[in-house]
């Protein structure tokens, strides 16, 4: 038994490792290697592509996460939810061809490869989702890497061979493309099939309706400081501040650790013993809050000669740029904290709560990021530190009062 948790632990630590040396590349290359110009409006792409999954794919997600264990037919539910993500692809497509005719002057050809990453990635993540919930971890150890190499290796791959912009979006499309069809291939037991069931369509919407604001909120807290950004100031600030925030990013790629191990068996056990669970989230939230306090001081203390091995000298020993940057990294870990403590929401289907405490969150970080236009970026990264924090307080107020009632 001890055997097999501690081969999960190290397919769950090593999922998260191979992920972070992947997007470590990236960041590397994405800071030395590509245009300001092309890798801010790429990003500026990337923003509405991360606006779809949360307004069309967090919803699906969590009702998939909460019922996967209690439904007693898998193939039926798989294919309930694969067809669902097919369906959801059509509203995506002709809002990114009006988002291409109206808000920005990319070409069509662009807006055909932004649908294309959506479809693929959206696809392979709903197959994905499988193998995690069924506590298969050397599997997903494996999807998970060809993931990330679609994420972060062809795009660099892409663009040196073509040098623009939009070859860094067809290179993840192409990627997301050959992962979809090297999982299928290992899905034999699970052949696609159309699979309506209505009354089972109307159980997930009514669990899951309040995702559709917290996808939203989330986005807006998380991604909306990007246009500020580049209406206040330029381009290549966007390029800049978006490469400082995923090398803080790397606080949410260490949380996924227990997303991957911690949660699905949070999730499982809640069926069986619902105060051992409670137990089992305090353990990892304890775990956690030491690991970053340890991780924060030691990413202090560095020289910042170190950070010259991901980003450009002119900019990490600009004092500006380097607080901005602690700052974002804070802000991460605060926020893989109050995600982690999530998972009490849904146990008590209370996310309708959610959607209120990041209502109010959305609204201290859209406040902060008007003085953008007066302190630059790091007005949006102390607007993101604050609205996160603000999040995780309202959350333990609420676990607190709902425990004790």
């Amino acid at each position: 038994m001890n055997l097999l948790l501690n081969k999960n632990l190290l397919y769950s630590s090593l999922t998260v490792i191979i992920v972070a040396i992947l997007q470590l590349v990236f960041i590397r290359y994405a800071s030395y290697g590509i245009s300001k110009i092309d890798y801010g409006n790429f990003v500026l792409l990337q923003i509405l592509v991360a606006g779809l999954s949360s307004l069309f794919l967090q919803s699906p997600g969590a009702a998939f996460e909460r019922f996967y264990n209690e439904s007693e037919r898998k193939i039926d539910f798989i294919n309930e939810f694969r067809t669902l993500i097919v369906l959801i692809n059509i509203p995506c497509l002709i809002i990114i061809i009006m988002y291409g005719i109206f808000f920005t002057d990319f070409n069509f050809l662009t807006s055909i490869g932004i649908f294309f990453w959506f479809f693929f990635m959206s696809n392979y993540e709903v197959n994905q989702r499988l193998y995690l919930y069924n506590l298969e971890r050397k599997k997903y150890l494996f999807l998970q890497t060809l993931e990330s190499l679609s994420k972060f290796i062809l795009p660099i791959f892409a663009y040196l061979y073509f040098q623009t912009m939009i070859s860094i979006i067809y290179g993840i499309a192409v990627g997301y493309f050959l992962s979809l069809i090297i999982v299928l291939s290992q899905m034999n037991n699970y052949k696609f099939q159309i699979k309506i069931n209505l009354q089972n369509f109307k159980k997930y919407f009514f669990y899951s309706s309040p995702i559709v604001l917290v996808g939203i909120f989330t986005w807006g807290i998380s991604f909306s400081d990007r246009y500020f950004i580049n209406y206040f100031l330029e381009t290549r600030d966007v390029a800049i501040y978006s490469i400082l925030s995923m090398i803080a990013g790397f606080g949410a790629i260490i949380g996924s650790i227990y997303n991957i191990y911690g949660e699905p068996k949070v999730l499982k056990e809640f069926v069986i013993n619902k105060k051992n669970s409670f137990k089992m989230i305090n353990s990892y939230m304890l775990a956690l809050l030491m690991f970053f306090s340890s991780l924060l001081v030691i990413m202090l203390i560095l020289p910042k000669e170190f950070w010259t091995i991901l980003v450009e000298p002119e900019i990490i020993y600009d004092s500006y740029y380097f607080l901005s940057m602690i700052f974002l990294i804070i802000g991460i870990f605060i926020n893989v904290l109050h995600v982690a403590l999530r998972v009490y929401l849904k146990l008590f289907k209370s996310l309708h709560i959610l959607s209120f405490m990041l209502l109010i969150a959305l609204i201290i970080n859209l406040i902060g990021n008007l003085f953008i236009n007066q302190y630059g970026i790091i007005a949006a990264a102390l607007s993101t530190l604050l609205a996160y924090t603000s999040i995780l307080i309202m959350e333990i107020c609420y676990i607190r009062w709902y425990l004790k009632k």
